[in-house]
């Protein structure tokens, strides 16, 4: 997909390529980069026509199969009919797979494990789920323009 697409300037996407160095992040971070990034994240969310959150009711792999054939579909009836539709998946995917044990110091910090679990709660409280359910796959969509040439 064309960066373009996504929003992006030519400015953000050569900080997003140094940003692949864990070591540039870190300095990109103190600098600015989060701030630069959540302003980002909220101009995505605020140009929606909606936000929708998939959950699962047992932190399982075979559920993460499942949901994703249900994403594919959900992508392909929104652009079938003149939607967008863009992924938003790393904060759920975080909360299911604290759930499911699979995050170790070696995936993220453990440092960032109580904000996992705070992202939790948030979303629980957001889209209004029931204790069972556990958030997998966030997504923003809306009235599509065209795409770039």
């Amino acid at each position: 997909m064309s960066w373009r697409g996504l929003g992006i300037n030519q400015f953000q996407r050569a900080i997003l390529w140094f940003c692949r160095s864990y070591f540039f992040q870190r300095i990109m971070n103190v600098i600015g980069f989060l701030a630069m990034m959540r302003a980002h994240t909220r101009a995505e969310i605020r140009s929606s026509a909606g936000v929708g959150c998939l959950t699962v009711e047992k932190a399982e792999f075979q559920n993460v199969v499942a949901a994703g054939r249900l994403v594919m579909r959900a992508w392909l009836r929104l652009n079938q009919r003149g939607y967008g539709f863009q992924p938003h998946a790393s904060g759920a995917l975080f909360v299911f797979y604290q759930r499911l044990g699979a995050l170790d110091g070696k995936i993220i910090p453990e440092k960032l494990f109580p904000m996992i679990e705070q992202g939790e709660a948030v979303l629980k409280k957001t889209f209004n789920l029931s204790g069972s359910e556990i958030p997998l796959f966030l997504f923003r969509t809306g009235l599509s323009s065209r795409l770039p040439e």
